[in-house]
């Protein structure tokens, strides 16, 4: 067997992990005993978030045409572009009630930073110096993060779930309002735009924003699930509840 049949079953095992919820169950233990559940807390959280814009992105963006762009750009996938590993629809379900405000998202995003980036954090993850700055310069330009780079407020948590290790329990405030977001028009009988130009404008810049924010953080996803891929991954392989599983399943794994 050639070494590139060889790279392309471990690819395509690998995506077993993601697509299914038994595997993946064993995967995160397998995780946890290892001290590196954040990495795989992160990318569920970051995937979380993105389900949520795009489940909710009509409460902020109408316009057609840059709603549909934004959709584009916001996309469900692990390990960016070059891999593009798929997630099961079961591991990331989120649970959110109320309408979601250019705010909430603000807020999602400081959480990401707060619990995954903040060097402080008990669940930092491990990326480069180089993603890293340029993630905090990005939140600086949107005033998540103070120049220095530490949290502005710890952010208050999001309500959904997270489905298998660890429960969080998020809860946010849900704030209409959009003052203090760049570009964003108060709306509540002060100044409401009416002028569809306007509210396009208006559309893509939140989006631009959003995606400017989205696409740092994927960086960052990027790095930590190659982590996944070439350290945690080939260990799981070789461990007992792997071996169970595959005597239980009658999976094949070489």
């Amino acid at each position: 067997r050639s070494r590139s049949e060889s790279n392309a079953e471990d690819t395509a095992n690998f995506r077993d992990v993601w697509k299914n919820k038994q595997l993946f169950e064993l995967f995160a233990n397998h995780c946890v005993r290892e001290y590196s559940s954040e990495t795989l807390l992160f990318l569920l959280e970051f995937n979380q978030c993105k389900q949520l814009l795009r489940d909710n992105h009509s409460a902020f963006i109408t316009d057609d045409i840059v709603s549909k762009e934004f959709l584009s750009k916001i996309n469900i996938n692990l390990g960016g572009p070059k891999m593009d590993y798929e997630l099961n629809q079961e591991i990331i379900q989120t649970r959110y009630d109320e309408d979601l405000e250019v705010s909430d998202c603000m807020k999602i995003f400081r959480y990401l930073y707060d619990n995954y980036v903040y060097e402080e954090s008990i669940n930092t993850i491990n990326i480069s110096g180089y993603t890293k700055k340029k993630l905090v310069k990005t939140l600086i330009k949107h005033h998540l993060v103070k120049a220095h780079g530490e949290n502005i407020n710890k952010a208050k948590t999001l309500k959904h779930e997270l489905p298998l290790v660890v429960i969080h329990s998020f809860n946010i405030n849900n704030n209409k309002n959009l003052n203090g977001i760049k570009g964003a028009q108060p709306t509540n009988g002060q100044h409401k735009v009416t002028n569809s130009n306007l509210n396009k404008k208006l559309d893509a810049q939140i989006s631009d924003m959003i995606i400017e924010i989205i696409d740092v953080f994927g960086k960052a996803g990027e790095e930590v699930f190659l982590m996944l891929y070439k350290d945690t991954w080939p260990r799981f392989r070789k461990s007992k509840e792997f071996k169970e599983y595959q005597q239980e399943t009658g999976t094949l794994v070489l």
